[in-house]
């Protein structure tokens, strides 16, 4: 009846006598739910230059700064520079100076190689004569040796007959042994001629490979001299706009004096740091708006591009780089700015009303065969139009009590605020208690 709605919807009249309580409901639902991540963030320059010489192996910290002077200056601040541009001019009297050294000293290595390789290819053939004639007198020596052994054997016998005098005997006795040394040098003289051109060519490599490496060495010596040349010319590495320019023509600088810098501002970054908890909504190439302070009426779009592999645990912050298009240079380093990053993401999801809070512990009423049972849950961000995400705790299809009737003070979301009791019996029929009175 009316009257039994208008007492049960006073929680302590339907506690009293065991009756339900009439509760308005909302279901937990799981689906896609569009999120706005929004952080503020300040811009910077995608690559910055320092321009320095820098040192080398004709400029140190040891030798005399004269190399250093700065001859003339090429930029001013602000100015729009392309890649590879000249900036400074640095006096390189003494560098090209050191090239034409270095360039006679390698015409000289090259002309005493080209002497080695000649002189070795006419050794070789003097060699390879020497060793020809040693042939020819080995065949001349062993054809004595025959004909002296024949005429030897030939004297043996005819000694033993008185055919010819002991005189004639020894005369052919000491041919045979003369023929014998002879032959013998002969071989000694061929294998001699034979080891020359072996040890001849090792020693022509030897002596044509220090010539090369001493070539080697000159070239790249003069290789060396002409980047110092090249460095005294200091050009920009990357198409960006000049900084603030120290130095001046006729200025001597120091081997780690910034000359300037270079800023590449198109495409120009965003630096952003976002809440640790936005981990999983973040990713590179998704679509950003940027509103700068100095364009508050203007939307910029961008792309995240860079995601820092660390979160700081001090901050608990995600760095994130947002690239934008920035053609006219419109956009300047370090105007601060707006980041609203949209993402769609599958969450479970409870009206952020029926949340609240129990002593520092995350509560709803839960309804579960006509009960209201006090459920902790653990809610991840807001997402959009007073929803919460859930990640622990309820699932999709479970009931939960909205409470904002049952507070005794209004505005103060907890346990202790609310007339609803763990375990109450409910009725989820709400319209009884709007009926009341």
């Amino acid at each position: 009846t009316a009257v039994n709605a208008k007492n049960s919807a006073d929680p302590d009249y339907a506690r009293k006598h065991g009756l339900p309580i009439p509760v308005r409901t909302a279901p937990v639902t799981e689906g896609e739910f569009d999120t706005v991540i929004g952080a503020t963030g300040v811009a910077v320059a995608a690559e910055t230059a320092e321009i320095r010489i820098g040192p080398s192996r004709n400029i140190s910290v040891n030798n005399p700064v004269s190399e250093l002077r700065i001859q003339k200056v090429l930029v001013r601040e602000g100015d729009r520079v392309a890649q590879d541009q000249l900036l400074f001019q640095l006096d390189d009297t003494v560098s090209r100076q050191i090239v034409k050294q270095n360039e006679i000293a390698l015409a000289t290595a090259r002309a005493e190689l080209d002497q080695i390789q000649e002189a070795a290819r006419l050794n070789q053939n003097i060699r390879q004569l020497d060793v020809n004639t040693a042939r020819a007198g080995l065949a001349y020596r062993k054809a004595d040796l025959e004909n002296r052994t024949e005429f030897w054997d030939i004297a043996k016998k005819l000694i033993k007959t008185q055919a010819i005098t002991q005189l004639e005997y020894f005369q052919a006795q000491a041919l045979f042994i003369q023929a014998q040394f002879e032959k013998t040098n002969a071989d000694n003289h061929l294998q001699r001629a034979e080891d020359a051109i072996k040890v001849g060519e090792l020693s022509d490599k030897k002596d044509i490979s220090r010539a090369r490496d001493n070539v080697q060495r000159m070239e790249i010596d003069l290789s060396v001299a002409q980047r110092e040349v090249d460095r005294c010319k200091v050009k920009s590495p990357l198409a960006g706009y000049v900084g603030k320019v120290s130095p001046v023509a006729g200025s001597i600088v120091g081997i780690h004096d910034v000359l300037t810098h270079v800023y590449q501002t198109d495409p120009i970054h965003v630096r952003v740091d976002f809440p640790q908890e936005r981990l999983d909504d973040i990713h590179v190439g998704m679509k950003a708006e940027v509103i700068f302070d100095g364009f508050p009426r203007e939307t910029f779009t961008g792309t995240v591009a860079r995601l820092s592999p660390l979160v700081d645990p001090n901050t608990r912050i995600l760095p994130v780089v947002v690239e934008l298009s920035n053609p006219n240079n419109r956009l300047k380093p370090g105007i601060s700015a707006f980041v609203r990053i949209r993402s769609v993401r599958k969450a479970t999801a409870v009206p952020a009303i029926s949340i609240l809070n129990n002593n520092g512990r995350t509560m709803v009423f839960r309804v579960e065969d006509g009960r209201a049972r006090l459920t902790e849950i653990r809610t991840g961000q807001l997402i959009e139009n007073g929803v919460m995400e859930v990640r622990h705790g309820l699932k999709a299809g479970d009931e939960v009590v909205i409470f904002h009737n049952f507070y005794r003070h209004s505005g103060e979301l907890s346990t202790h605020n609310c007339y609803l009791h763990d375990n109450d019996r409910v009725d989820p029929d709400w319209r009884k208690w709007a009926r009341r009175g």
